[in-house]
């Protein structure tokens, strides 16, 4: 994740969490999608907890990524999938099936995966709600 667009954020207007929470962390890992991560990486300085006096310690500078001894680096292939993909979606068996069984029915290893999986969330769905027939 890391954002939002269309929809309003999980930490403020426009935030989520985690890269609200650790914008460093999140600078790093979007860094890896450069062939030369350290030329990407803003510089960053750690400020540190309070002391029990109410000053800050003395900042220390976050480490450079390690050398790689030659070895090129391997360029992360990020996909940011949107806030809104933990929303509430409606699935219905019925509109479910009628995609993946024909890729079932040609051995595809993924749609059988996925409908093992979903056949039984729909089966504790139905079961937790009565009445509730997925389709």
């Amino acid at each position: 994740m890391g954002g939002a667009v269309s929809v309003p954020g999980n930490a403020t207007p426009v935030a989520e969490f985690n890269t609200l929470a650790d914008p460093t962390a999140t600078a790093r890992i979007l860094a890896l999608t450069s062939p030369n991560p350290a030329s990407t990486m803003p510089p960053t300085v750690s400020q540190g907890a309070f002391k029990g006096d109410g000053t800050r310690p003395q900042p220390t500078i976050l480490p450079p990524y390690p050398p790689r001894d030659g070895v090129p680096w391997k360029i992360l292939k990020v996909i940011m999938f949107p806030l809104d993909l933990t929303q509430d979606h409606v699935l219905r068996r019925d509109e479910f099936n009628a995609k993946t069984q024909p890729l079932v029915e040609k051995g595809s290893p993924l749609a059988e995966w996925a409908s093992a999986f979903l056949r039984a969330t729909f089966e504790t769905m139905e079961e937790l709600h009565h009445g509730h027939g997925g389709g």
